[in-house]
């Protein structure tokens, strides 16, 4: 049985690349047959957008 891993990226600064560095390591991730689940917890929905832009 495998372990979960919870890997967080935050600051409270804008603009200092969370959602760039966190989408990233997460196709980084599934590059490696990983099991990857994103929740994004910004209010801009970002990475929401993003996801809906690739579908």
């Amino acid at each position: 049985m495998q372990d979960n891993i919870i890997i967080t990226f935050a600051n409270q600064k804008g603009g200092v690349g969370k959602t760039t560095l966190c989408t990233l390591f997460a196709n980084y991730l599934v590059a490696h047959r990983k099991k990857v689940l994103v929740i994004d917890c910004d209010v801009q929905k970002t990475i929401s957008f993003r996801r809906k832009a690739d579908l």
